[in-house]
Parts: structure tokens; C-alpha cells; sequence
């Protein structure tokens, strides 16, 4: 049995940091979190491995790199491209935490559940002693950049990161009273996926039940897609089919970014580049597009990195998936956060978040340590 390894609570501290991510100031049309500077103080502070498992990351943003640069000659400079540089950054810090930390996740990412959440019941609090507790997006402080919704979203991710019960599910809690009153279908998602994964590993459910339920949430999942507006009630978002279609018609939301994003990709096989897909969108039908992303990072990959990063992605997918089905993972939580975040790529993220890719750097972090392991111990 592999020996845990004690973490320094300065190591705590940092990695809380990062998923954090609290803005610090603006730049352009989005902000510059906590996660940059704490990540460029973890990799100061901590002797950083990193082998071959480096090589999708790097393939990945090579592509979308080159995508980017080309299409400046069309589009001229879009700061946003800068954003792909996260798919490096994000993935050599959740390597280094995943190999150096591969036997202590477990009671690391317990430890951020705590200081994350506490962080959270600190600022409701504080609203809750002004009497100002209603959400609204102009007055409402977020201790996550991005809203209510990648806010939960990483909080629940959090939660699936430990396998200890009290964090998991205090998080989990927190996250779904929270998605009640924020109307987050994201947030209740990835809580349930947090809780299913949490009894499959305890319970050693066959593999054809895990596929049961992988099938069933898929299902959920686009299903309630067709439920979106922003004044019904929260059981409305859930229940009525005709909101996300009304909005199709009126050419907004999510059915028809993804169909228009379908339509781009046919006029661009090569990509449009990092951040000009909305911008492309626009231009083509002559008016502002609410979104300022596709809420589907297989359509943004498509439509900005072109098919080849798409492909290149898919088969990163293909081994996630692979190995949560073919290997026991009932003590590598990483390998279901990966999952969770593909899942959630279907419905929200930009796919070029720094938060998703420290979640895959973990995810091959963690894996290329067990692997080590195996070899060492043949022989």
C-alpha cells in the first residue's frame, strides 16, 4: 500500500488559491484571478515533475495556438486568444499536484473543501447581517470569478476531488441550497454527480450499472437543456420544453449557438481562432449576440481551435472515460472530476478556463503516478 505523503499547509493555502480564483482586477472584457498568481507562487515554491504526460496538453495548445495566430491576418488581435495559453498553464500545475500528491488528494482536497466553503458562508453572512441576500449580478459579490454558476459549478468539482464524507457532502449541501436559490442547473448536476460517484466507489458497483447511470445523467443532462429562461421559477427551468426553442426562433441561447456554431465550422475547417467565435457569430448575423461563449467547449473547440482540436480533445475524452470504466478508481477521485468536467463541457465552461485544465492536469497527474508505481513494483 502506497504511503501517504504529508502535505504542508503552505501547499494547502496555495492550491486553495488557484480554485479560488477571486479577481483581483480587470483586463479587457474579462479579469485576472487569484488562480494565475497563486499558480505561478505553487510553481516557484514547488519542485515541479512532469514527463510524457505533458504531450496532449502541449499538442493541444500548439493547435489552437496556430489556429489563433493565423486568424489574427483575418480578425485582426483578440486579447481573449491570450486564454489558450491556460490549457499550459493549468495543466503543468495539476500535473505537479497530481504526482507529487498522488497518495494525499484525498485529504488535500478535504482541506479545501473547508477553506473554500468557509470562504463562501463568510461572504453570505456578511449579506445576510445588511439584509441583502437576493442575487443579482451587478451588487452581488462572488468569491468565484465568472457568477453564480461557475461559482457552484467549482464548488461541487471541489467536492469531487476528496473522498472524505463530511467535506464532500457539506460542499455538495451548500451547493444545491445554493442552486435552489440561484436557479443553477449546473450547480445541482455536478452535485449529483458528485454523490453518484462517491457511492459507486464506496458500494463496488458493477460496471453495468456505472454505465446505467453514465446514461441516465447524459440524458438528464440534454434534456434540461431545453429548459432555460431567466424569470420562471426553478422547476420551470426543469420542466418546460418550449423555453429553449422559443429562444432558438428568436436566434439566442444555447440551441442556437450550437447550431450556428455547426454552421461556422462547415465555412471554417481550420478554426476561426481562440475568443473570435462569437465575434465570427456576430458578424455573420449582423447583431449582438448575448453569450460571449458557446456553452459547449466540443462546439468552441470546433468552431476556434478547428476539427483537428476537436478530434485531438475527443481522444483525451476517449481515455478519461476508458479508464473510470477499466480500472479501479475507487481511490482516485481525479479520474471522476475529469469525467464531471467533460460532462459539464456540454452545457457550460469556455474550454479554455485555467480551473478546467488544473482538473485534467490532475486527472493525468494522477495516472502517470499510478503507473509509475505499477512499474516500479514489477521490478
Amino acid at each position: 500500500m502506497a504511503i501517504e505523503k504529508k502535505v504542508p499547509y503552505i501547499h494547502i493555502f496555495i492550491i486553495f488559491g488557484i480554485f479560488l480564483n477571486f479577481s483581483l482586477f480587470k483586463f479587457g472584457q474579462g479579469h485576472v484571478g487569484t488562480a494565475y498568481v497563486f499558480s505561478a507562487l505553487f510553481l516557484l515554491l514547488v519542485p515541479v515533475s512532469i514527463g510524457k504526460e505533458i504531450l496532449f496538453p502541449v499538442l493541444f495548445f500548439v493547435i489552437t495556438f496556430l489556429s489563433s495566430f493565423i486568424s489574427v491576418f483575418d480578425y485582426g488581435f483578440n486579447y481573449k486568444m491570450l486564454t489558450c495559453a491556460n490549457v499550459l498553464i493549468g495543466s503543468v500545475v495539476g500535473i505537479a499536484i497530481g504526482r507529487r500528491y498522488s497518495d494525499s488528494l484525498d485529504y488535500l482536497f478535504s482541506k479545501i473543501c473547508y477553506l473554500i466553503l468557509s470562504v463562501n458562508l463568510a461572504r453570505d453572512f456578511f449579506y445576510i447581517l445588511n439584509g441583502d441576500f437576493n442575487y443579482n449580478a451587478y451588487d452581488f459579490f462572488f468569491v468565484t470569478n465568472g457568477g453564480p454558476n461557475i461559482e457552484l459549478s467549482i464548488l461541487a468539482m471541489v467536492s469531487l476531488l476528496t473522498r472524505d464524507f463530511y467535506a464532500r457532502f457539506a460542499v455538495v449541501f451548500y451547493v444545491v441550497l445554493k442552486s435552489f436559490m440561484y436557479e443553477s442547473r449546473a450547480g445541482l448536476i455536478l452535485s449529483l454527480l458528485s454523490v453518484v460517484f462517491y457511492f459507486r466507489d464506496k458500494l463496488k458497483i458493477a460496471k453495468f450499472y456505472i454505465f446505467a447511470v453514465y446514461f441516465f445523467l447524459l440524458v438528464l443532462i440534454f434534456v434540461s437543456l431545453f429548459f432555460e429562461t431567466l424569470k420562471q421559477t426553478f422547476l420551470d427551468r426543469f420542466f418546460q420544453f418550449d423555453i429553449e426553442w422559443s429562444y432558438l426562433l428568436q436566434e439566442q441561447g444555447r440551441l442556437f449557438l450550437w447550431s450556428s456554431g455547426w454552421e461556422m465550422f462547415k465555412d471554417n475547417w481550420f478554426g476561426v481562432g481562440v475568443g473570435n467565435g462569437v465575434k465570427t457569430l456576430e458578424s455573420v448575423y449582423h447583431y449582438t449576440v448575448a453569450e460571449n461563449n458557446f456553452h459547449n467547449i466540443y462546439i468552441q473547440y470546433l468552431v476556434e481551435g478547428s476539427f483537428v482540436s476537436l478530434l485531438l480533445f475527443l481522444a483525451f475524452a476517449g481515455r478519461v472515460v476508458w479508464t473510470v470504466f477499466s480500472n479501479d478508481v475507487s481511490e482516485k477521485s481525479t479520474y471522476a472530476a475529469a469525467t464531471a468536467v467533460l460532462i459539464s463541457g456540454m452545457f457550460q465552461w469556455t474550454g479554455y478556463g485555467i480551473f478546467e485544465w488544473v482538473v485534467f492536469g490532475l486527472f493525468l497527474g494522477q495516472i502517470a503516478s499510478v503507473q509509475n508505481r505499477e512499474i516500479n513494483f514489477k521490478e
